[in-house]
């Protein structure tokens, strides 16, 4: 089953709240995706919520899609971008790189991460024509910053 909803993430009892309602058994194997959701939190905020994820289903997988490296061209143009729309990537500079975002999922049993540019170049080719064609990727240029 797919469930969405909404919740204050800094807030743990209304994530669990929110999600009970919606009927989720937390005992059931379960894929939790976040998509550049906690670089907008303090580092702890983030920190707290995957501790809380990890107590709370113990069959899951917790996927995280994150920006790294804040201090390459490409991570210096993203933080002025989201600075000046008034949303900073308040966990970048606690969370810069993958050895730090491993530390943040430690109270997992165990945790693999990569960057993009590692998962791209472990894509089949076709694979990645595939998915470009159901959506255009937008930010190649500052990508390839890097």
């Amino acid at each position: 089953w797919l469930h969405s909803c909404g919740a204050y993430l800094r807030n743990t009892q209304e994530v669990e709240t929110a999600l009970r309602s919606k009927g989720i058994d937390c005992q059931l194997p379960t894929f939790l995706l976040a998509e550049v959701v906690l670089a907008y939190n303090e580092p702890s905020e983030g920190d707290a919520l995957a501790a809380w994820v990890a107590r709370t289903f113990p069959h899951c997988l917790f996927g995280m899609y994150e920006q790294i490296g804040p201090h390459d061209q490409f991570g210096r143009f993203m933080r002025r971008h989201f600075l000046h729309r008034q949303c900073p990537l308040r966990a970048l500079l606690t969370r810069p790189d993958l050895k730090s975002q491993r530390a943040r999922f430690e109270c997992f049993p165990r945790v693999h991460a990569a960057d993009m540019m590692a998962v791209l170049a472990a894509t089949p080719k076709e694979e990645l024509q595939r998915a470009s064609a159901l959506e255009r990727f937008d930010e190649h240029e500052e990508l390839h910053l890097k």
